[in-house]
């Protein structure tokens, strides 16, 4: 169903998901009389699927209409305007799922390792899981450049009359970067969602990628103390092993004898080796008397 109208809900559908996520971004935007707008389709198929779909809107009418694909503040606006439409909002959303996007996400880095990708496999298990994902939709997605995710709802509105060609320019494509966006997080709302380890393992993901990116990462006002403290040892810990597995695959390079009749020996020390690197180079566990 693509039109959807203000006061008909949609049926539930598993969180953390695609079109769960959609609904939520779509419902914290939703006014009376507002049509809601799906499935445009992309590209030229979409400006002509807005257009015709409503062409019979009255003035100052609200529409919510979602586009997946490499978001061109440039074109998106040329489409609205040509359907009579200003942009009063451009929301992106479901960053956390990763896809394609037009340019390299904040959290690229995290979206290449399996751990990862298992972990966001416990969205429709894990309750504590789904909220802070939501609660960082909310927050922090909301706020990011349009290129981090490949989805975007699109608020717009019927002017009276013609007007100009682009909708509202600029204002709702500027946005801020991962750091300052996680500024919006209240504490006191995350702190709650933290008891599951789940949940704890993607906030401390999120944070550690966020202070790669931008040293200005808000971390005492987002964490409690205890939090904040686990904070810190798992990235120590984080770090070391980051260290550690360098240092593993790059030790035996070069190392005369390495094969013998194809199997490489060195590939025996390193269960040996990494132990000793962790004990007592890293200091990351206590050393035996």
């Amino acid at each position: 169903m693509g039109d959807v109208v203000a006061g008909s809900a949609p049926d539930p559908t598993p969180p953390g998901t695609a079109q769960a996520l959609r609904d939520a971004v779509v419902e914290r935007h939703r006014t009376d009389g507002a049509v809601v707008l799906t499935d445009l389709g992309q590209g030229g198929s979409w400006a002509r699927s807005l257009r015709r779909r409503t062409r019979r809107l009255p003035a100052g009418a609200r529409v919510l209409a979602t586009w997946a694909g490499p978001p061109s503040p440039d074109a998106l606006g040329a489409a609205a305007g040509a359907a009579r439409l200003d942009v009063v909002d451009a929301v992106p959303y479901g960053l956390l799922l990763g896809g394609p996007a037009d340019q390299p996400t904040p959290l690229a880095a995290l979206e290449r390792t399996h751990a990862w990708r298992r972990l966001l496999s416990w969205l429709p298990e894990d309750p504590r899981l789904a909220a802070l994902v939501d609660l960082l939709e909310r927050t922090v997605v909301a706020g990011l450049p349009l290129g981090a995710t490949h989805r975007l709802l699109l608020v717009l509105e019927r002017r009276a009359g013609r007007g100009s060609a682009a909708g509202r320019p600029h204002g709702p494509w500027s946005r801020r970067t991962l750091a300052s966006a996680l500024e919006q997080v209240g504490g006191d709302d995350l702190a709650p969602l933290l008891a599951s380890p789940r949940a704890r393992y993607l906030a401390f993901a999120l944070l550690e990628q966020a202070e790669r990116l931008d040293h200005a990462v808000p971390v005492d006002s987002l964490l409690t103390p205890p939090h904040a403290a686990e904070y810190a040892e798992w990235r120590a810990a984080r770090t070391a092993d980051a260290e550690a597995t360098a240092l593993m695959r790059g030790w035996a390079q070069g190392c005369e004898g390495r094969l013998r009749r194809g199997v490489d020996l060195t590939l025996a020390a390193d269960y040996q080796l990494v132990g000793d690197l962790l004990t007592h180079h890293f200091h990351r566990f206590p050393e035996e008397p």
